[in-house]
């Protein structure tokens, strides 16, 4: 999260989207399929822990709307 607030700070937007499509991962990502993505770090859901980045790039000056359109493709992804 410290990654992620810096990010925000700066404004680094190409390191921004970088950090959430590795914790996006593949958009119809189930369980079970044999891709080299993997769905957790460190014990941690990445798509939780995302959430959580979302939401500080959201509050951001500079990433605003990057975490806004994020936050809701991620709301579409796990609604399927």
């Amino acid at each position: 999260m410290v990654y992620a607030r810096r990010l925000a700070d700066e404004g680094y937007r190409a390191k921004a989207e970088e950090l959430i499509k590795e914790l996006f991962g593949p958009i119809y990502w189930k369980p079970g399929k044999e891709e080299t993505w993997s769905p957790t770090v460190l014990g941690m859901q990445k798509r939780d822990l995302l959430r959580d980045v979302l939401s500080a790039f959201a509050k951001s000056k500079t990433l605003t709307k990057l975490g806004q359109d994020w936050q809701e493709t991620l709301k579409r992804a796990l609604m399927d």
